[in-house]
């Protein structure tokens, strides 16, 4: 008794080759396809979208900031809660290629950037450096 683990080879292999299954294309990841098609966008491009993006949310007023010397803020908007409460939010944007790290640097210049009652926010296509985790989490920063 035996057992065939590679049955298309088998059938190749005695001549039955129309019985062989055609290739499984590969899943379509949506994921990997934004990705791609993010990591194609230059700085200024990716600022407009993360703009959009801002504004997609429910962000009103959202522009952007980003040029030389902003200080870290690529992109402003403020969040009104049912005219409760309203959130301004300062918004750095890095679109690295995959496997970068943000530094520590980095996430201070956005920190010492926004006011006091606002929030901040870094979105990128890279990971953080564990001294970047550790900027963001002080508390009373300044």
């Amino acid at each position: 008794m035996f057992a065939i683990s590679q049955l298309d080879e088998f059938l190749t292999a005695i001549g039955k080759e129309n019985l062989v299954s055609a290739p499984k294309a590969p899943a379509y990841d949506a994921y990997e396809v934004v990705l791609d098609q993010i990591l194609r966008l230059d700085d200024k491009e990716f600022e407009v979208l993360i703009t959009h993006l801002l504004t997609a949310l429910g962000f009103e007023g959202s522009e952007r900031t980003g040029k030389p010397g902003d200080g870290g803020v690529d992109a402003t908007g403020e969040l009104s809660v049912s005219n409760l409460a309203k959130i301004k939010i300062f918004v750095q944007a890095k679109r690295y290629k995959l496997g970068s790290k943000i530094s520590a640097a980095a996430v201070k210049e956005l920190r010492q950037a926004i006011p006091r009652e606002a929030q901040g926010a870094f979105i990128t296509t890279a990971d953080f450096q564990r001294a970047a985790h550790d900027v963001a989490l002080q508390d009373g920063f300044a």
